[in-house]
């Protein structure tokens, strides 16, 4: 399908610039404002949405949500970081100068683990194993619940004293030149305070990372 030009006018959406929609999916904000604004995507739910941008655009998990919600801010149907049922999210991007398989290989490792996952002793990362992880504060346990090697991994975390679990999903994006992103996306949250809480945590989480993989990049030369 061809893509028809547009003025670009939006540099960002939340926190996604115009540029990294076009790398990620070939059209810049106003294009995809425009396109699912035709469509009549006012009125639809997220689901519905997100349904178009699978079928129609053939975009990858992480941008058919990013998108969507890029969307759904925009319009003013949704305020940033909440959904309808008041639960917050934060996403946290890096890029990494890796290939998606290496860096994949990596994070699953037992150094990997230790830089996001933070465990009290490592895991074998596949669906249904359970962890225990030092967290922010400590005392976060969870579950794999949905592994795809090698693009994303989504888990349970929760505090012994939530009544239920958040969500976090781990995503790599491929980029070209031997490179990806990596974004932990938190979901689920009950309160604000919390959001921002892990917003810093997987901040710190994604520049240790980068920082651990520049280290091993220089050693190796």
């Amino acid at each position: 399908m061809a893509i028809k030009k547009t003025t670009k006018t939006i540099d960002k959406i939340g926190r996604v610039s115009s540029a990294s929609v076009q790398k990620g999916t070939g059209r810049n904000w106003d294009q995809w404002i425009a396109i699912l604004e035709k469509a009549g995507a006012r009125s639809w739910s997220h689901r519905e949405t997100v349904e178009l941008l699978t079928k129609r655009y053939k975009l990858t998990p992480w941008w058919q949500q990013g998108v969507a919600l890029g969307f759904e801010y925009h319009a003013g149907k949704k305020i940033e970081g909440q959904n309808e049922k008041g639960e917050y999210s934060v996403s946290v991007t890096k890029s990494i100068p890796m290939a998606r398989p290496k860096l994949w290989k990596w994070l699953i490792s037992d150094e990997g683990q230790g830089l996001w996952l933070r465990p009290l002793a490592p895991i074998t990362v596949e669906k249904g194993a359970e962890y225990e992880s030092f967290g922010v504060d400590g005392g976060i346990f969870g579950k794999i619940r949905t592994i795809k090697a090698p693009e994303r991994i989504r888990l349970s975390w929760q505090e012994a004293d939530w009544s239920k679990p958040t969500v976090v999903q781990v995503h790599l994006v491929a980029r070209p030149k031997e490179s990806c992103m990596l974004v932990f996306a938190h979901e689920g949250m009950r309160e604000a305070r919390l959001k921002e809480t892990m917003r810093g945590y997987w901040r710190s989480r994604a520049d240790e990372i980068a920082k651990a993989i520049a280290k091993s990049a220089l050693k190796g030369r």
